[in-house]
């Protein structure tokens, strides 16, 4: 289970990689039901939304009290089209770009890892959106799309989907037949290393966190 993710991009790498304006600050230690910075596309070029993660269903009455399911922050690649929630985001198209510095994972020793890119650089991780509004208010929600893969293997047998640049505009605005090459295991070298437990606990955030855990 994909359940926790750092980000932190400077206002200028962020335009420049997405053509649009950074929202909210950094945080080290995203959590599900906490609000994200995503990318979508707009008519004339791509926008950044302030974003729940985790899906809110449009039945839901009160999505501002809505505790969310686990089965509603990640999209499993193999199943986008079998998920009536995730399949109806994919066909109309609501399909986002999240920005990430890494992502943690938990040994089944309950050890915290961060994994990044060997190179030091940003990921983009595949997502979903949905937007849910009444007379009164709306929210916007995401889920991250994540994919079976041995690359890490004996501490998770799933990651988040990564996109490259040149996978950006496809994603957002491909059909879903053309987009189904894009999910695919990583092509980025990542490395992986020990961190800190104190990222179990979502009220701890700031920059050690995903500094390496000396023997």
């Amino acid at each position: 289970m994909f359940q926790r993710y750092s980000r932190g991009w400077s206002a200028e790498v962020f335009e420049e990689t997405f053509g649009t304006k950074p929202v909210l600050f950094d945080s080290y230690n995203v959590a599900p039901m906490q609000n994200a910075p995503v990318v979508r596309r707009t008519g004339d070029g791509k926008e950044t939304l302030k974003a729940r993660w985790g899906i809110i269903p449009r039945w839901v009455k009160e999505p501002f009290n809505f505790s969310g399911s686990r089965d509603l922050f990640n999209a499993d690649a193999e199943a986008l089209t079998v998920k009536p929630t995730f399949r109806r985001l994919h066909e109309e198209g609501r399909r986002c770009l999240v920005p990430a510095l890494g992502f943690y994972q938990w040994r089944e020793d309950e050890q915290p890892h961060f994994v990044r890119r060997s190179d030091g650089g940003l990921l983009v991780f595949a997502g979903l959106y949905d937007h849910w509004r009444n007379d009164k208010s709306e929210i916007y929600s995401f889920a991250v799309v994540t994919k079976s893969s041995s690359r890490l293997s004996g501490v998770c047998d799933r990651i988040p989907v990564i996109l490259g640049p040149e996978d950006f505009d496809l994603w957002l605005k491909g059909t879903p037949d053309e987009v189904r090459t894009l999910l695919r295991p990583p092509e980025v070298g990542l490395e992986i290393y020990r961190v800190d437990g104190r990222v179990g606990r979502p009220r701890e955030n700031d920059a050690t966190l995903i500094e390496r855990l000396r023997p």
